[in-house]
């Protein structure tokens, strides 16, 4: 910790330990000075969090260093467990390595099969990979193309009195409508 840094420390130590003893009330800018502190961890905190939220999505299992530490991990719980003696006994000795391992695993596995249940991993990442491109071109579709009369305009009155203009151009005119009861020239439906 750098001397900077243990001066600020020891400065809010003596501030914090001033507002406990002192019987008044604290001021308007020590209440400031106390919210802008809150303020200021918060935003810390939050920024550490989108670090690692960005660092975490951008972690790809498939690349470089990840195989090799998963299979170094892998390699080191067949160590862990043939030093604990490598029994095979109960299940309790062996099932806990054996899941931990094929959860390392699991990455690097293009498909398994179970009872005749087939599951081929590298299809279904290609699979969501191609659903996500189009999904992705809908959208971007979708954004350029244009929904209707919607007139943009620099000015807000020249807009809408623009939209009124298309609105009325659609409107053709129309027949007032009668119920089929009332009308003259129909005959009564209830004799």
């Amino acid at each position: 910790m750098t001397e900077a840094a243990k001066a600020r420390w020891r400065d809010r130590a003596i501030v914090g330990l001033q507002l406990r003893w002192n019987t008044q009330p604290p001021t308007d800018e020590e209440r400031s000075s106390a919210r802008g502190r809150v303020h200021e961890r918060y935003l810390r905190r939050l920024r550490r969090r989108r670090v690692w939220r960005r660092r975490a999505h951008s972690i790809d299992a498939q690349k470089w260093p990840l195989p090799l530490l998963r299979w170094l991990a892998v390699f080191g719980l067949a160590l862990a467990w043939w030093a604990k003696g490598a029994r095979t006994g109960p299940p309790h000795y062996w099932v806990p390595f054996a899941v931990i391992a094929g959860a390392l695993t699991l990455p690097d596995i293009a498909g398994f099969a179970v009872g005749g249940f087939r599951l081929d991993l590298k299809q279904a990442e290609d699979q969501i990979a191609k659903l996500r491109q189009d999904v992705n071109a809908q959208a971007r579709a979708n954004a350029n193309a244009s929904v209707g009369p919607i007139i943009f305009a620099q000015d807000f009155r020249e807009g809408m009195a623009a939209y009124e203009k298309v609105l009325a151009a659609d409107q053709g005119p129309q027949e007032p409508y009668v119920p089929r009861h009332l009308d003259s020239d129909g005959t009564p439906e209830v004799p």
